[in-house]
């Protein structure tokens, strides 16, 4: 059943079917939305700590002195053996995880 009704906005007159049934909602990708938003502050939140981590002065950036200082101190520190190199074993004791996101 169609009636007319005038849009109180646009003050125009729109026919609307009563009867039409609503459109569904894709319940899927309400999901996939919300993984996402999940994935995206995960990262987020992943990167702010990495920032707080090398951030020495406080300052809320890094530059590339302190974020140099900070890979040297990690190396260092992963490179077990003090021969100024990294193989596979020492490597695998690195905890910093790539973020992998769609």
């Amino acid at each position: 059943m169609f009636q007319s009704r005038r849009d109180p906005l646009t003050r125009v007159s729109i026919r609307v079917n009563w009867q039409e049934p609503l459109p569904k909602v894709d319940r899927s990708s309400q999901r996939d939305c919300q993984l996402k938003q999940k994935r995206v502050a995960a990262a987020e939140e992943y990167t702010r700590k990495r920032l707080l981590l090398m951030d020495t002065d406080k300052n809320g950036k890094v530059p590339k002195q302190e974020f140099m200082s900070f890979m040297e101190a990690e190396f260092d520190r992963l490179d077990t053996k003090h021969d100024g190199e990294l193989d596979v074993k020492e490597l695998a004791k690195l905890r910093l995880r790539p973020y992998v996101g769609k």
